[in-house]
């Protein structure tokens, strides 16, 4: 039989379930620690946060130092979550990438805001009633990211990750299932988590709206769609994929976009002179092309939802080039 020789993390992970201790419980090796996010967000809520560390599980019973769940909410949080925006569904080429830090309560709030910014809609009229669709359900967005904040494990010193494509969200948490669980006990609502202290904050502060039952929601919200979120679990991470709810949609209408425009003198500028310019900015492509703003926006978008141009954020401008075959 192969053997292998454990990492610092496996090496820690087997120490602590071995004598019960959990990271949370743990005293934090940094005890200079402020907590000026989760006074904020304790405050908006209306509950007392400093008068109830012990509660709330921040200091220890014997020694009164600061826990390692102490160290999670604090400003001085060093465990990061990593957010990507890629181009192409490989996950290789990088749009933009940005990276949270501090504490989880102000992650929690700062990546769910950054996502919905990236989270487009589409609608139909039915009815002479206007429906939007999101690509992505506001509540699985939140709920995925809260779940892979709560149930992480913090013995594996890296980040959270959250690659965004045209196709799919994928939400990353480091740590599999805790001990004894299976998938289906997951999907049937049953609720462990290896950080029950950092869950009942959550709980306290309706962020959790009732233990095991976020999973199944975020698979409800997809009960009438072609494609249904997707999990993937190793035993040091947990992928939850949600599919793009309008992907397919917008291939249709990009399809007709592309065969009605297919004649379309601007749009053969456009790709010409990106062509020849390598990269290019908007206001190039307005001033050199004589554009009105309106027409270009609109030109622009048709080549960036075909596949053929592609841009990046380099400040506040976005720099345009053309998709390499």
């Amino acid at each position: 039989m192969a053997t292998y020789p454990a990492t610092a993390e496996e090496i820690k992970r087997m120490l602590r379930n071995s004598d019960g201790n959990r990271f949370e419980i743990l005293r934090s090796s940094n005890q200079n620690l402020t907590f000026n996010e989760a006074e904020k967000v304790f405050k908006a809520h209306e509950l007392p946060f400093k008068s109830k560390f012990r509660n709330l599980g921040l200091i220890q019973e014997k020694t009164d130092l600061f826990t390692n769940l102490a160290l999670l909410i604090s400003d001085q949080n060093p465990y990061t979550f990593k957010v990507a925006v890629f181009n192409n569904l490989s996950n290789t080429n990088f749009i933009s990438r940005k990276e949270f830090t501090g504490s989880i309560l102000k992650q929690l709030q700062e990546i769910v805001e950054y996502i919905s910014l990236l989270n487009r809609f589409d609608f139909n009229i039915k009815d002479w009633q206007r429906e939007e669709k999101y690509d992505y359900p506001e509540f699985a967005i939140r709920e995925a990211v809260l779940n892979a904040l709560i149930h992480r494990d913090y013995d594996l010193e890296s980040s959270n990750i959250v690659n965004i494509n045209q196709e799919e969200i994928e939400i990353i948490s480091l740590g599999g299932i805790v001990n004894g669980l299976e998938v289906n006990d997951i999907l049937n609502g049953i609720s462990i988590t290896r950080n029950p202290n950092l869950a009942n904050i959550m709980f306290r502060l309706e962020f959790i709206e009732s233990f095991g039952t976020g999973l199944r929601r975020i698979f409800d919200l997809y009960s009438e769609t072609e494609k249904i979120p997707k999990l993937n679990i190793t035993p040091n991470s947990f992928k939850l994929s949600l599919p793009n709810q309008n992907r397919n949609k917008r291939e249709n209408k990009r399809d007709a976009q592309l065969t009605q425009s297919f004649e379309d003198e601007t749009l053969k500028k456009i790709v010409h002179f990106i062509d020849v310019h390598k990269e290019v900015t908007g206001n190039q492509l307005i001033k050199d092309l004589n554009l009105k703003r309106s027409t270009f926006y609109k030109k622009i978008k048709i080549l960036i939802d075909s596949g053929k141009v592609k841009f990046q954020k380099v400040g506040n401008k976005r720099i345009y080039s053309l998709v390499s075959p």
